[in-house]
């Protein structure tokens, strides 16, 4: 007669599936806390990102008499080229590359170019780890491949006329705790944006409208530079601004947004 082994190993079905649920509880109950860390430590490095590039814009006008730096891209249409902070992609030999076929590194070359460089060393400064264009092949906005560039200096920090009456000397910024420099925007030559960040108001008078949309890639805020050197998060609270942002709607009509109001009073002119 057949003795019962008393001595089995391994597990049954039953307790495969029992333990296959009890890890599948934890993952749902951990995977959120997760995720909210990621996120919180992302918006750790943007907010280092935004102050060090903020510091770096008041070191370069310490160097150059209170003068700013150009608020454009180096594109050959921009009056402040020969000093804008970031330039257009170019290939290791310095030629310009267009923006909608340059990689990556070709963009950062093009950062490195640029006169903000020498007091921001650093290119993982230049780019929000929140920001996932990096991976993409192509925008959803515009035909142009990986970006590297997270943040755009607004038009009227001496961007020109398209800024509207744009400042060009730090004397002219009045209340320069309030004024911001940078400001978080799916910035890439010749892709989304163009040139400086800017608004409808200061440059024709339509105050309610946006000119320029925002990335808001830390929930419903923004980490924003301002003109005395410190950064922070900016809580967006107008669902308007949030649909503007995540569909990258341009010239987008919000009449009574406390937002854009924010940004209009903020936006440096002279």
């Amino acid at each position: 007669m057949k003795q019962c082994d008393n001595n089995k190993t391994g597990f049954t079905l039953i307790e495969l599936l029992v333990v296959i649920s009890i890890i599948a509880m934890l993952l749902a109950i951990l995977l959120p806390a997760l995720g909210r860390v990621r996120m919180a430590a992302q918006s750790a490095v943007c907010l280092t990102n935004t102050k060090g590039l903020s510091l770096a814009w008041q070191l370069y006008l310490e160097d150059n008499d209170g003068k700013l730096v150009g608020a454009h891209d180096g594109h050959y249409g921009s009056a402040s080229r020969e000093y804008d902070w970031v330039n257009v992609p170019r290939d290791q030999q310095g030629n310009p590359v267009a923006g909608n076929s340059a990689t990556v590194e070709q963009k950062q070359l093009g950062i490195k170019a640029g006169a903000l460089y020498p007091y921001a060393e650093h290119l993982g400064q230049y780019h929000c780890p929140a920001d996932r264009r990096t991976k993409s092949t192509a925008s959803s906005t515009a035909g142009y491949n990986h970006a590297w560039r997270s943040y755009s200096i607004p038009s009227c920090m001496n961007g020109g006329t398209h800024g509207g009456r744009s400042v060009s000397k730090y004397t002219q910024i009045k209340m320069p705790t309030q004024k911001y420099i940078f400001i978080e925007e799916d910035a890439d030559v010749d892709g989304a944006n163009w040139g400086g960040w800017s608004l409808a108001g200061p440059i024709n008078g339509n105050w309610d409208q946006w000119w320029d949309p925002i990335a808001i890639r830390h929930g419903k805020k923004n980490m924003m530079g301002y003109a005395d050197g410190h950064a922070e998060k900016h809580l967006w609270l107008d669902e308007r601004t949030l649909e503007m942002a995540n569909g990258q709607i341009f010239g987008l009509v919000t009449p009574d947004n406390p937002d854009l109001k924010y940004m209009n009073k903020n936006y440096a002119q002279r």
